[in-house]
């Protein structure tokens, strides 16, 4: 039955795709305006586009008609300039990585600086947290209107052998149709023993509208596999090694590591469906009032793998097996139905029930002298959803709940947020969240081949509550503080060589106070992000350092008769010392430890971008102090800080 409800649901996408027409056309609102797109060239008719633009015969279209839909429903125009906000998202995660102190190799984890939080749902994650900065939800992707076909090509050296390249394709079919395809693939040898990654996420959306506009549909679906080797850090005996800068170990495969033929792997399936269709819509501009009916569905399988190829008693303690292999799996089916009120006046309302089916675990149960580990967690549940968004004069309001109604890993979530345009070029705003959510899978329910990685829990709902406010100037930039408070915080511990989930018995509350801004004078820009940090707390659970700053002082120019258009500077990142979190392999997890201090130590890049038209050329020598004076530093108990490179690499946006 579950499997025809999806047919069902999928079905008008289907229906749809074989109405796509072979060439590009232009709608009947683009012809009255004047505007059309030739679909043999892509280039524009003379005419005024469909904004009201003027546009000259031969001309490509402008860049503001190449749209970003995003999940919160803003309205992006595609940002091919240079600048230095481009240079901090130039990186594997495609995203600014502030106060992420990323391991030796390219596509490992992080060491979390700053401990950022997913509030976006009520239902638990599998697990495997080490693993997920680079997986990616259907709340990770956009969607796309362009008028002619969009490429966007990213491309990055790794460490030694292997590349990292991000390659993506929109087009739309018709004014109402548009489909993107994504790939991103990175394969990176390493430095170090046993630290091979290699990491794909392919990523389609499919964004439809029928001719009336009564009906809307956005389809995605996301194929991933994140496969990383590990070796568990370098050997404690070699440490001394390393730290001391010896001359002898410079080649780094001369380092024994912990482990040899380990391999993680986190692999996932997603699809989601939303389907929108206007029982009530404006006929004009006078009338504002829409009423619509949708539904949400998606589809979720994924597993997480850890295989080594012989035991390592010493690492992990005793086993059951000479040939580790754990597996667990996790499948969701999710489907909302929901009514939307929208009105210019009274803004924009929206609720529903969603059902969940949750199904997590191994394929064996066991029975051991304590007692029995089950073999799965499966569920349903019922939610309620709903939320709400409204301007009333310089206030932008915005809200949503999530509760459960019946099932047993549900929880409960607020989301508000309020801006105010207290002049033109200064913005205030705050934001809210309160949320009671089940730990996640792996610490309620894990089996292994290792004994002391056995556990089944019945862990309380953590429950948390964050205040956030911020002052923004266009000019200065922003100041943002905020406190957040944890209660029944769920972490994992490490006693010998076993680490196993606990959960605090005190509240852990933690604060910060950042600034960021990016301030020019002449062709000099200063772009500065700082961020003090504090935690109150009965024991050492929770480690962050208490200041984590980012400074990039650079010199924009332009060159050959303005044809090319350069940045060249230096990013410097420094952090205090504080208790870092150490790593497990076996899990992909990060536990808390109060044994070693990761001391602090500054970091600098020296970079030099270049822009020529729409392509953007990348020169970064990481770890420039390295090369002059070896800073032999770790990232996390046992694992080293990556060592001085050159990388380059370029983001190529094109039109076909």
């Amino acid at each position: 039955m579950r499997h025809l409800l999806t047919i069902f649901l999928f079905l008008p996408l289907l229906l749809t795709a074989q109405t796509f027409p072979t060439q590009q056309r232009p709608d009947k609102d683009i012809r009255e305006t004047g505007g059309q797109i030739d679909p043999r060239t892509g280039e524009v008719i003379p005419g005024t586009g469909g904004d009201g633009q003027v546009i000259a015969k031969g001309k490509k279209p402008p860049i503001d008609l190449y749209k970003i839909y995003t999940r919160e429903r803003d309205t992006l125009v595609v940002d091919t300039s240079l600048s230095i906000q481009k240079l901090y998202k130039w990186n594997y995660l495609r995203r600014d990585n502030f106060g992420l102190l990323p391991f030796a190799n390219v596509g490992q984890t992080y060491t979390s600086l700053i401990k950022q939080q997913n509030f976006d749902d009520v239902l638990p994650i599998l697990g495997a947290r080490a693993r997920r900065f680079n997986y990616m939800e259907g709340r990770d992707l956009d969607f796309y209107s362009v008028p002619t076909p969009l490429t966007e090509l990213y491309f990055k050296t790794a460490i030694e052998q292997g590349q990292q390249l991000d390659a993506f394709l929109t087009t739309n079919f018709n004014r109402r149709s548009n489909i993107s395809i994504a790939y991103k693939g990175v394969r990176s040898l390493g430095n170090f023993l046993n630290s091979l990654t290699s990491t794909g996420n392919f990523r389609l959306t499919y964004d439809y509208e029928t001719q009336n506009r009564r009906y809307r549909a956005k389809f995605y679906t996301i194929f991933q596999d994140l496969e990383h080797a590990e070796n568990g850090g370098i050997d404690e005996a070699f440490l001394p090694f390393f730290t001391s800068g010896n001359e002898e170990f410079e080649g780094r495969e001369r380092l024994e590591v912990n482990l040899d033929g380990a391999t993680n792997i986190l692999e996932g399936k997603q699809f989601g469906l939303v389907q929108e269709y206007d029982l009530v819509r404006p006929r004009d501009s006078v009338s504002t009032t829409r009423i619509s009916v949708g539904n949400r569905t998606s589809l979720e399988d994924s597993f997480y793998r850890y295989e080594q190829t012989s035991a390592d008693t010493d690492f992990f303690g005793d086993s059951y097996s000479t040939r580790i292999y754990d597996e667990s799996n996790f499948r969701s089916f999710r489907t909302l139905g929901y009514v939307s009120y929208e009105n210019r006046t009274l803004g924009r309302l929206k609720g529903g029930l969603e059902y969940v089916n949750f199904n997590y675990g191994y394929s064996r149960r066991l029975d051991l002298i304590s007692g029995t580990i089950p073999s799965r967690l499966i569920g349903d549940q019922l939610n309620l959803e709903a939320s709400y968004s409204n301007k009333l004069g310089p206030v932008d309001l915005t809200g949503r709940i999530q509760a459960t109604l019946t099932g047993q890993q549900g929880g409960r979530l607020l989301d508000a947020i309020a801006g105010w345009n207290v002049l033109s070029d200064l913005r205030l705003d705050a934001r809210l969240i309160i949320r009671e959510q089940a730990p996640a899978f792996n610490t309620q329910l894990y089996q292994s081949d290792y004994i002391g990685y056995n556990w089944s829990n019945d862990f309380d709902n953590e429950i948390s509550a964050q205040l956030v406010a911020g002052l923004e100037h266009k000019r200065w930039g922003r100041i943002e503080a905020g406190t957040r408070t944890y209660e029944n915080f769920t972490y994992f511990a490490r006693s010998g060589n076993v680490t196993t989930p606990q959960q605090a018995q005190d509240n852990v509350t933690y604060s910060y106070l950042q600034y960021t801004g990016d301030v020019h004078y002449g062709k000099f820009g200063l772009a500065v992000t700082a961020r003090g940090q504090n935690v109150v707390q009965e024991q050492d659970i929770y480690n962050v350092p208490q200041f984590v700053g980012r400074a990039s002082l650079y010199f924009t120019d332009m060159a050959f008769k303005k044809a090319l258009k350069y940045q060249i500077g230096t990013t410097g990142h420094y952090f205090t010392s504080f208790l870092a979190d150490g790593y497990d392999p076996l899990l992909a997890e990060f536990y808390s430890q109060s044994d070693f201090e990761l001391s602090a130590f500054p970091r600098v890049d020296f970079f030099l971008n270049a822009q020529v038209r729409q392509t953007r050329f990348f020169v970064v020598v990481e770890g420039l102090a390295n090369e002059f004076q070896p800073t032999n530093y770790l990232v996390a108990p046992g694992q080293p800080l990556r060592d001085y490179k050159v990388r380059f690499g370029l983001v190529w946006n094109f039109f076909l």
